[in-house]
């Protein structure tokens, strides 16, 4: 990358840190994400130390990716209908209050899976209203050709702050307990409501008002809302590519986290430190991945991009199982980590391009709703495959799953050349 190059990305970064509303934004997703990183190594943590289970890590694992499925479509339909700001000051609150009630509860009575379990779908149940009215808030905060740009930002930030959050709460758990490491979590997500506060309702533009339907009672609307957007969705021919692979690669992905602490402990032979120390190198990766995207989105096409990261993952997470030593591991987790949050911020800013503001929230949801949907299988398997067969022959397996889907993107001619400038009237035009 030539000089000239480097200071034009740097001054595009500069300049969308300069909007006032985005650096607020910015700030409290770094403490709130950092926190989130506490609480899942945590709870995995806790899991597995107290079932020694990789059944049971994946059954947490499943409750995260049910509540996509189940709540995230119809927290879509009212994520566009709502003030997308106040929404997710709401949802910060109630999960800083739901979790600080699970804390009580663990510190006062003790472990509990059950609890646990229902801990996890009412956290993530919430934060599925959170998630789309989201990513559906970022392009009110900066112009359309800073999207890319803001995406990776906010991915590279989120995994500095994972690559942080990872190693610090490797370091609580082992120090001061799982619990101590969850109030951290709790705190950070006050933080972020009062972030998300201090952003003045004229700061950044309302999105496009919802095209007025005919009178009709509200579960008429809602159900009305809710086909729209599923219409939307299968009328794109990038997004439902995009959407069928990533059904495939959301399911082998499922199987990678159960394994972890089995795979630390079996085949890395170490402990918790280590434990925060795979996921510290893996966000890493992933800051520098997301940093960089947009200057490789600027030179590749985006399809060119999803094809080259998703084979790369693939073989990052092979060598991962065959590997057995702790620095060689650590490095390919890190380089997994780059080529992951790399085709994060390409897929993100591609489905952001594509959809008119007004449905964005609600596509966004049903796109992760349907991808996820083989994710709870995925992640049970992962965790009955870790039992059976061990963590590392799994990662090998998991790694050729990938390299079998980039084979496939390749070969889709739609998917493989999809462009990040494609206005989202052209594509909504096409049959």
């Amino acid at each position: 990358m030539t000089k000239s190059v480097k200071a034009s990305r740097w001054t595009s970064y500069r300049a969308v840190l300069r909007r006032r509303p985005f650096l607020l934004f910015f700030g409290g997703s770094v403490v709130s994400t950092l926190g989130n990183h506490f609480f899942e190594l945590a709870l995995m943590w806790l899991t597995f130390s107290e079932t020694r289970s990789s059944l049971k890590v994946a059954a947490i694992a499943v409750v995260f990716q049910v509540t996509y499925v189940v709540v995230g479509p119809a927290a879509g339909v009212f994520a566009d209908r709502w003030d997308r700001r106040r929404t997710m000051i709401v949802c910060d609150l109630i999960r800083s209050g739901l979790l600080g009630g699970f804390i009580f509860a663990t510190f006062r009575f003790g472990f509990s899976f059950p609890l646990a379990l229902l801990a996890v779908f009412l956290l993530e149940s919430t934060g599925r209203f959170f998630g789309p009215s989201r990513q559906a808030y970022i392009p009110t905060l900066v112009e359309r050709d800073q999207l890319v740009t803001a995406n990776g930002l906010l991915t590279g930030i989120r995994q500095a702050a994972g690559l942080g959050g990872q190693a610090l709460a490797g370091v609580v758990i082992a120090t001061a307990g799982a619990l101590a490491a969850m109030v951290i979590d709790a705190v950070s997500f006050v933080f972020s409501a009062v972030s998300l506060m201090l952003i003045r309702p004229g700061d950044a533009p309302k999105p496009e008002s919802p095209v007025q339907a005919p009178e009709m009672s509200r579960a008429r609307r809602f159900w009305s809302e809710l086909r729209e957007g599923y219409q939307v969705l299968a009328g794109v021919p990038v997004l439902r590519a995009l959407l069928l692979f990533a059904i495939f690669e959301n399911a082998i992905f499922a199987m990678i986290e159960p394994a972890m602490p089995a795979y630390v402990r079996t085949d890395l032979h170490t402990g918790a430190w280590a434990f925060g120390l795979v996921g510290s190198f893996q966000f890493a990766g992933g800051l520098f991945g997301g940093l960089l995207a947009g200057g490789l989105a600027s030179n590749l096409r985006a399809g060119t991009l999803i094809v080259a990261t998703t084979a790369f993952n693939g073989g990052a997470v092979i060598a991962a199982g065959l590997v057995h030593v702790v620095p060689g591991a650590l490095m390919l987790w890190g380089a997994w980590g780059f080529s992951l949050a790399v085709m994060g911020v390409v897929e993100q800013s591609l489905e952001q391009a594509l959809l008119p503001s007004r449905l964005l929230a609600r596509v966004l949801a049903m796109m992760s709703s349907v991808g996820m949907v083989l994710m709870p299988t995925g992640s049970l398997l992962g965790g009955f495959l870790a039992n059976r067969i061990g963590a590392a022959p799994l990662y090998v397996l998991v790694g050729a799953g990938f390299v079998a889907a980039s084979g496939a993107i390749l070969a889709h001619p739609i998917l493989r050349s999809a462009r990040l400038d494609t206005e989202p009237e052209e594509v909504g035009a096409r049959p």
